[in-house]
This record gives C-alpha cells, structure tokens and sequence, in this order.
C-alpha cells in the first residue's frame, strides 16, 4: 500500500500535461509492442518447394495436413516453419513425395524394350535430353524453373543442304535475369545438343518476356562485352594520358577519351593460279601393223562364210596419248582480329597557369594517344583555375546496405541523445520559485547623513518570473480583460505624468 500512495501521490504531482504524456507514451508503447511479441512468436517460415504443378501441390499439402506440419500456400510455393525444413524433406521424400517437377532424363533409356522402333529411340533421346537441360538451368539460383524443347531435323545427304536445329526455352525467373545470364542459358543449351548455334535459340519467360531471339546477329553477352572492353580501353588511355599531363604541366588534369571500336571480325580467302600447268596424269599408246590382209567379202559359200578375195599389201599405225594437266594454286586465308579503333575523341582540363600552351598539349596528346586527324579525331582542351581542378570529385553513392547501416547508426545516436537529455532532466532539481514582492511591502532605503535616500546595492542576478505567477497572471487576463486593460492604461498616464 506504501507503494501504491507513493505512486499515486507522485501521480498527482505531476502536472496534467505530463500526466496525459505519459498516458500517451504507454498507449503507444503497448500498441507497438503487441505486433512487436506477435513477430517474435510467429515462427519463420522458409520455402520447402516451389513452381509445382497443382496436382503436386495437392499431393504435398495432403501429406502435410497428414503430419500435422504447419505450412503456409503462396501461389505454386509452399513454406514450412524453418527449424522443420530438412525434417520435412525427409519425411516427404520417405513417403515418396517429390516437390521437384517430374520432368524425365535418361531414364527413359533405361526402360526401353527389346524390339524398339528407330523412331522411338529418336524421340526418347530426344525426349531425355530436353529433361537433362531442364534439370541443369533448373539448377541455377536465378531459375526456378525451365522447360526446354528441341527440334533436331533428320541428317541430309548434302551438309550444305542441312536443315540448322532450333531450340526453344522457357524459364520461370526468381528474379531478374540480367544479360550475362541469359546469355550463359543459351550457351549451355547450344552446348548440349550437337549442331546447335546459340543464336538459334529463343530464350522467354513466363510473363512473355523474350530474353533472346534468333536473328539477333549476336548474343546480348557479347555486346556487353564489347562494351566492357570498349570501356576498359578509355579507361587505360585515360590514365596514360593523366600521368603524362600530370609530368607536363606540374599539376593534376582531368582527362576523358571516348573510343569508336570495330569488333566485326574479318576473314578473307585468296586464291591464286600459275600460268603454266603441271603434267599429273600421261597415257600413251601405240599400234603398228605391216603386211597384206586378206580381204574378206564376196560371194557367200557352202558353210555360209565368205569365200577368200584377193588380198593387198597395206600399214596401219595409230598413236595415242592422255595427260592430265594440274594448275598451280596458292590459297591465303587471312583473318582480321576485333577491336580496331575507328575513331578517338579526348577532352582535356587543365590549369590555366600551366606553362604549357595548348598547341603543345594538343601536340603531345595527338602523338600519345595516336591520334589520326584524317581519320576525324579531335582534342578539346579547356582551362580552370587550380582550385576548381583540385577539387574532389563527389563521392559515389554506396550500396542499399550501406545507407541501411548509416540511417540505423543514425537512429540509434538519436535514441542515446534523446535518453541523456531527459536523464538530466530528472536529475536537475526543481529551483525554488522567486517570491514577488508588493511595492508596498518593500523597505524603506536608509536616509544618508544629507537627509537622502542611499542608493539600493546593485542587483547581482535578475529577477525571474515565476512561471506559476506567469500563468496565474494570463488567466487572469483571460478572465477580465478589461478591467486588466485600464489598470495599464492608468499605469501608463501616472508613468507620463512623472508620478
């Protein structure tokens, strides 16, 4: 009970303002911490499968309705409390359940029969590798799922005359999938299949996006790529360039190249042939013949042959030769390397008290840089005062985490600040309230020897309001404002008036 009267006397103490502050404060506080307790009680739920099927859904959320695990059913996820996940996998794989697609690999080779068509045998490799690459993208930490479709045309008598295979996939992103990875999807399809070009694969996902198509001429990697080296190279121009002009001119310059690079790569095949052949091949024969023939013809005889005419003498000859003739040739295959500079464009600031002129500096730049004018090359120089050129650059902005870290550094200095100060507010005590006096209270100053007043001692502190006067004076006012209103004005004449 001696606490309670403590409690309730310092209660009644306090003014109505702090009272009804306090009041407030304990409102808010409860209000804050009962979604604050419910956060902390509620279990944490992870992700135990994810893109099923509806039928798989309902076969693992009847399984777990089964055990008695509290899940929770977002869309084709299902979450489970995270200090029961790897229990829950097990139980469910025990029971046979499998949140993964069933997509089929090379097992389906496993189960073929004996006197299997050739047909099938097509269909079902084709069938298992199309499973093989969903499993492998499905691996991915951005993928969570994919599907893969293949057509691989039958092989042609001619390679020229070969149809090019297709592929087709489709993913179900978990987040945002940025160039270089798609570009790592295409590549490990057209990896797989034989025959296959990545630029013959289209690349969707499942909000109809298309991520890649074919007849893009290349691959979007690629072109980041060629931005990064393109990059890469202003960047080491730049910093030559800084060096050198910092060694000129005595003091810091600031230098920006922009470059024009060709990346197409070039072949060229040239072949050429000798004037005079080379015998490969030669076939001679010869045939001679002397001395008289009979000559056949005539009347027909008994056993129905010719009879035998007069004969003559005669020559007969004939030469043959074949000679296959092989023309000299001579075939060179050149090929031109990617990356060469099609344009260069530097910007120069410097200090307008460096002693080198610009001529000099365009010079020296030009002859750095390799610089071709014929080409259209151009340097723009410009000069600042020293300051200006020192100054620092701002700095970057840091990443998410970063500013989350500085605004609860931040928060947490205001709290600290905010307990010292009302800590010393309790700790400073209470000054107790000057007491006004009346005019007609005050002492009468002593008279010196002359028959005047002495002069009072100087005041060593001001006299302060009493703020409990102040407030009883302000409502008064608000009381009889005027009747407040003509004692001032009484005041104000008799003060005129010398009195």
């Amino acid at each position: 009970m001696e606490l309670k009267d403590r409690l309730v006397g310092l209660a009644r103490s306090l003014p109505p303002a702090q009272r009804v502050g306090i009041v407030v404060a304990a409102v808010v506080l409860i209000m804050a911490a009962v979604p604050f307790f419910r956060w902390v009680m509620t279990p944490s739920y992870t992700l135990l499968y994810g893109g099923l099927e509806d039928a798989e859904i309902a076969e693992v959320v009847t399984e777990l309705e089964a055990r008695s695990v509290p899940f929770e059913l977002e869309g084709s996820r299902i979450l489970v409390p995270q200090d029961r996940i790897h229990r829950v996998r097990a139980d469910l794989a025990e029971a046979g359940v499998s949140g993964s697609p069933s997509v089929p690999g090379y097992e389906l080779l496993d189960e073929q029969a004996l006197g299997v068509s050739d047909f099938r045998q097509r269909v079902d490799l084709q069938r298992a590798v199309e499973g093989e690459l969903a499993r492998t993208l499905g691996a991915m930490d951005a993928v969570e799922t994919a599907n893969v479709r293949l057509v691989l045309p039958d092989d042609s008598l001619f390679t020229d005359q070969q149809d090019p295979a297709t592929a087709s996939v489709l993913l179900r992103p978990r987040r945002q999938l940025d160039d270089q990875q798609v570009q790592s999807v295409a590549l490990l399809v057209s990896s797989a299949v034989e025959g296959l070009d990545p630029d013959q694969i289209t690349v969707a996902d499942t909000a109809g996006n298309v991520l890649h198509a074919p007849g893009d001429g290349s691959m979007s990697g690629v072109g980041d790529a060629n931005q990064r080296r393109t990059r890469e190279f202003e960047q080491a121009l730049s910093a030559d360039l800084s060096a050198l002009l910092q060694r000129a001119t005595g003091s810091n310059a600031s230098v920006v190249v922009r470059a024009a690079l060709d990346f197409s790569e070039t072949e060229t095949q040239t072949e050429t042939y000798d004037d005079e052949g080379i015998a490969l091949r030669e076939q001679t024969s010869e045939e001679r013949y002397e001395g008289i023939a009979p000559q056949l013809g005539g009347t027909v005889g008994v056993d129905g042959g010719p009879i035998a005419g007069e004969g003559g003498e005669g020559t007969y000859e004939r030469d043959d030769a074949t000679r296959e003739f092989g023309v000299g040739r001579t075939t060179t295959r050149t090929v031109m390397a990617p990356g060469d500079v099609e344009g260069l464009s530097v910007a120069l600031v410097v200090d307008e008290d460096a002693v080198v002129t610009n001529a000099e500096l365009e010079e020296l730049v030009t002859a750095a840089a390799g610089l071709v004018p014929e080409r259209g090359d151009a340097v723009a120089i410009s000069r600042v005062p020293a300051m200006e050129l020192d100054q620092a650059p701002p700095a970057e902005d840091g990443g998410l985490m970063e500013q989350i870290q500085t605004i609860v550094a931040l928060a947490v200095l205001a709290l600290i600040a905010l307990g010292l100060f009302l800590m010393s507010r309790r700790r400073r005590e209470p000054e107790e309230p000057e007491k006004v006096v009346p005019a007609q209270m005050r002492p009468t100053p002593p008279l010196d020897p002359a028959g005047q007043a002495a002069a009072p001692p100087p005041a060593t502190e001001e006299l302060q309001p009493d703020p409990s006067v102040r407030d009883e004076v302000a409502e008064l006012v608000e009381r009889q404002p005027e009747e407040i209103a003509a004692l001032l004005r009484g005041w104000l004449a008799d003060r005129r008036a010398g009195v």
